[in-house]
């Protein structure tokens, strides 16, 4: 998720300033999540137990695939034709 976030700051922001800032909090947010994440999972074990504690965490990360799906190029970028899209996926 890091990786695809620092991506699309690169692609969104265009200035030095706005872009340093944005990929700062971009960063800062998964530097918090990490150390809120040990914690957070020791009370849900607390709480819940294994089962229970492996559920809930199951459905928070499920929540991430509709905000990943939100992100996208921005429009001024050019696209090539599905072909090249793909083979260049599948590095070809």
């Amino acid at each position: 998720m890091l990786l695809s976030c620092n991506v699309i700051i690169q692609q969104r922001f265009s200035t030095s300033k706005r872009r340093t800032l944005a990929t700062g909090i971009t960063i800062m947010g998964y530097s918090v999540g990490n150390f809120m994440g040990a914690p957070l999972t020791q009370f849900l074990l607390d709480s819940y137990g294994l089962r229970g504690t492996l559920a809930l965490l199951g459905a928070m990360q499920a929540h991430r695939v509709p905000l990943a799906l939100q992100f996208r190029s921005p429009k001024y970028f050019k696209t090539a034709d599905k072909h090249t899209q793909v083979a260049t996926l599948l590095n070809f």
